[in-house]
């Protein structure tokens, strides 16, 4: 019955996806073919249960049989009020004795639950805790350092992600791009912790292990897969309004819109985004955060500060676009020369434009902080300089 429950659930949670993709012909000739494989295993034991039932009543009926016989045999030695009471007792017996067949048969079908809940009860438990907590403002910064990185989801399984090392600046915009399979999403994963993995993860040099998992996945926002007060406005209970069950009364589209608030809202140093949305300028509005972004497109990604290329779990290429997009023997430049010409050429075009302004702003930091560095070392003399060569000095 499992597989048949879980194919109609499956199903029904997607049913717009199958209906748009016209896989109804499929799903249905699925759903029958476990529909028959239940149907196959149910008869063949109502059938072993039948002619157990009728084998045993031969047996009854034998016994009897032998029984009257041996007391006509004996009808002198043996009074007939107690041959009437065997018989009575004989009848009730075997049909206690029948009962408790079908309910071992029974007890023996039912033990595969048992063994199942046997099984998730040894399951190893996620470590919710650690003897020392995090910092209140943990992470400050938002840099992250991926050392020697593998994943993978079960310990049978292959590897995911192979010996990642990568290291991201604070308030740095990434983009992951990669073919399907790459290990986008698995990379993400890792960063919360969603499986074991080797290797090190450290947020401002603390390694992510050593964090509980409840305060890790609360530093740490993100928006899956935004205009919000317009549709709060419309809600009948405004912002008492109750969410069901995994947000099944709202549209993707708002479920995005409310990850994004509530990412806003919590001020978090690290966002991760499955798809940026256009609605929302991520470079000002998280302009203090590290943002790592998986795209799917990747217009959307050719303005981050720098683009993370996986393929087969590995680290391709890390740089700006611009750059990437420089070197026609890219694996980047090749995942976007695939697509239109004229819109890889924009794509070009668009991204000097922003490396352009990176580097403007990246000079007016650095004399920014000279000048203060100069400005904190004149507040630290005895002696006002008397002339430009004492400062210089």
């Amino acid at each position: 019955r499992s597989p048949v429950y879980s194919h109609l659930s499956t199903i029904l949670d997607g049913i717009i996806i199958v209906r748009a993709y016209g896989a109804t012909e499929i799903c249905i000739k699925d759903f029958e073919r476990h529909l028959d494989n239940h149907t196959k295993a149910i008869y063949l034991l109502r059938t072993v249960d039948r002619w157990g039932a009728i084998r045993f009543d031969w047996l009854t009926a034998g016994f009897m049989t032998f029984f009257v016989f041996s007391s006509l045999i004996m009808h002198k030695s043996m009074p007939s009020a107690n041959v009437t009471v065997a018989l009575v007792h004989a009848l009730s017996l075997i049909g206690l004795l029948q009962w408790f067949i079908r309910l071992g048969t029974e007890i023996l079908l039912q033990m595969t639950a048992v063994e199942r809940v046997n099984e998730y009860c040894h399951l190893p438990v996620e470590e919710l805790k650690t003897n020392e907590p995090p910092k209140p403002h943990w992470p400050e910064g938002g840099q992250i350092t991926f050392e020697n990185l593998s994943f993978r989801y079960s310990v049978n399984s292959p590897w995911i992600l192979n010996k990642i090392d990568l290291f991201i600046q604070p308030g740095e915009k990434i983009g992951i791009v990669g073919r399907t399979g790459a290990g986008k999403s698995s990379i993400i994963q890792a960063l919360f912790r969603m499986a074991d993995l080797e290797g090190k993860i450290l947020i401002d040099g603390i390694d992510t292990k050593s964090i509980s998992l409840n305060s890790l996945r609360n530093r740490i926002s993100i928006i899956p897969q935004v205009q919000l007060k317009p549709m709060i406005i419309r809600l009948p209970s405004g912002l008492s309004h109750q969410i069901t069950e995994g947000g099944t009364n709202f549209s993707v589209g708002q479920r995005q819109l409310i990850c994004l608030v509530r990412a806003l809202l919590r001020r978090n140093k690290i966002l991760v985004i499955d798809e940026a949305t256009a609605n929302v300028d991520m470079k000002q509005k998280f302009k203090n955060c590290t943002v790592l972004t998986i795209a799917h497109r990747l217009r959307t990604v050719i303005d981050n500060d720098k683009i993370l290329v996986l393929s087969n779990g590995c680290i391709v290429e890390f740089d700006h676009p611009y750059l990437l997009l420089c070197d026609t023997n890219s694996y980047f430049y090749e995942m976007i020369s695939q697509g239109n010409k004229s819109e890889a050429h924009g794509f070009l075009k668009q991204s000097k434009r922003y490396y352009a302004k990176g580097q403007h702003l990246q000079i007016e930091n650095e004399i920014v902080n000279k000048i203060s560095d100069l400005f904190s070392r004149l507040y630290t003399y005895t002696e006002f300089p008397k002339s430009t060569k004492d400062i210089i000095n």
